[in-house]
């Protein structure tokens, strides 16, 4: 991973998601210094800095906030798939074994879902709101919408949990509310992104990969947290 380490980025202009671009004025430019340790990191900002030849014209800098050159950094190695949170090689395969002839990923078995759910995590710890939908289409072939769509299919909130009387921690079993079978529970708050996995999916998942790829796993594979989510 070394040669991923103290890459430069260089920018003309930042995308604003809310609100008016930043352009770089001409003969100014803006440096990012990334760096990436881990496999499944995404990459760090180490540095930023820019270059101008006009005192009067460094207005710019001021609205290239950490967050904005962020978003920008994550947008261009999407763009150009360099420098990204890597999958575990495990998942990554599992990924292509479940795409039929190169199409999207399915959700058609118990375990398709589960990743699906796995992926959406994984999407929403490693990359800014706005580039989430770019990278599950990445990683899976599935469209924004769709993905979505299969989330609202198999999801409830935790306050539906909770009315069911279920622990919380604690589903091992498959978990069926109102007859709707349960891979994904959200926030009840809508405004936290997100949510996480019953421990039945979790568990699905694990054994799905250590059985079916023992050259990869040697039987002990267990979901890391960017993939089962957060509690809210």
């Amino acid at each position: 991973m070394d040669k991923l380490r103290n890459s430069k980025l260089e920018f003309n202009k930042l995308e604003v998601v809310r609100g008016k671009d930043i352009v770089i004025p001409e003969n100014h430019k803006l440096v990012v210094t990334i760096d990436k340790r881990m496999p499944i990191d995404s990459p760090l900002i180490t540095n930023i800095d820019y270059q101008v030849t006009d005192d009067f014209e460094v207005g710019w800098v001021d609205k290239a906030t950490y967050s904005i050159v962020k978003y920008n950094v994550m947008k261009k190695c999407l763009d150009e798939k360099k420098f990204l949170p890597e999958l575990p090689k495990v998942i990554a395969t599992a990924i292509k074994d479940n795409r039929t002839d190169d199409k999207p990923l399915g959700a058609g078995t118990d375990f398709q879902k589960a990743l699906v759910t796995a992926l959406y995590n994984f999407s929403i710890s490693q990359y800014p709101q706005g580039l989430r939908g770019q990278a599950m289409e990445m990683y899976t072939g599935l469209k924004a919408k769709r993905v979505s769509d299969i989330i609202s299919r198999v999801s409830c909130t935790y306050q539906e949990v909770r009315n069911a009387g279920m622990e919380i921690h604690r589903y091992k079993n498959k978990v069926v509310i109102d007859n709707k079978t349960v891979y994904f529970v959200k926030h009840t708050d809508s405004d936290i992104e997100g949510g996480y996995m019953p421990k039945w999916i979790e568990s699905l998942i694990n054994d799905y990969l250590n059985e079916n790829y023992p050259e990869l796993t040697a039987g002990m594979y267990s979901l890391d947290p960017e993939f089962r989510g957060s509690v809210g």
